[in-house]
């Protein structure tokens, strides 16, 4: 059953509890009856509670929220997707299932643990045979340091906040790279949140890292670590 429907039902049955519940005001009755009406109004306050937290969650996830992203020129020089592929190796522990490139997809399952699974979140394929092949290269640069997507949602796990300060050169020779890596065709399933993830996101517990809009050119990261000193195990999805 689909979130969106899950969460009608949570405001059907809100709807419904509330109006037991004034029913029950109307009616002369023992302290039973009193106890019935509280019990129907308060769950109707936390169904009610529950859908306006949903639908904040989907809003969060699916509304896109930024302008088109800017265009970017690459050079696709031997030095620069040299570059790249050093850098690559970064998002290696995520976007590959053997730690190494390729960067065709992992397979872990973010949203997945022992104790319960909140829906389904995997590292995409990077390659030319995955989604980025129908990106624009200023897309890609914005995913990596600004944390959205190429409609402007956010991606979830991916740790802009590391690479929001990576240099223009730098960025653009990952891109670069990543085009001309060789290309796979794999698979992951599509992202999807059952409600008790979707009620995460609209709380704000489900830890989310998107950066503001890079507006100015980057010639190096402004804290002062380079992209070697960012530690392989940092890129946690997207």
């Amino acid at each position: 059953m689909s979130t969106i429907v899950l969460l009608g039902l949570l405001i059907g049955a809100a709807l419904g509890l509330g109006r037991v519940a004034t029913w029950m005001w109307t009616k002369h009755g023992t302290a039973t009856r009193w106890a019935a009406m509280a019990a129907a109004g308060l769950t109707a306050c936390g169904c009610a509670a529950a859908a306006v937290v949903g639908f904040v969650g989907v809003y969060r996830l699916d509304v896109p929220r930024r302008a088109a992203a800017p265009p970017v020129t690459l050079s696709g020089s031997p030095d620069e997707l040299a570059r790249g592929e050093h850098l690559a190796y970064l998002c290696a522990r995520c976007h590959s299932a053997s730690d190494s490139l390729p960067l065709s997809a992992g397979t872990k399952n973010f949203l997945a643990s022992p104790e319960r699974t909140l829906g389904d979140l995997y590292a995409p394929n990077l390659t030319p045979g995955g989604p980025l092949r129908t990106w624009s290269a200023g897309e890609i640069v914005r995913a990596i340091r600004e944390g959205v997507d190429n409609a402007g949602r956010l991606l979830l796990t991916h740790p802009a906040n590391d690479y929001h300060a990576m240099s223009d050169p730098d960025v653009q020779a990952l891109v670069a790279w990543l085009r001309n890596q060789p290309s796979v065709l794999s698979e992951t399933p599509p992202r999807s949140f059952g409600l008790l993830g979707i009620l995460l996101v609209g709380t704000g517990q489900y830890p989310v890292e998107v950066q503001p809009p890079v507006v100015r050119a980057i010639q190096a990261p402004s804290s002062g670590r380079t992209p070697e000193g960012i530690d392989k195990l940092g890129c946690r999805g997207a």
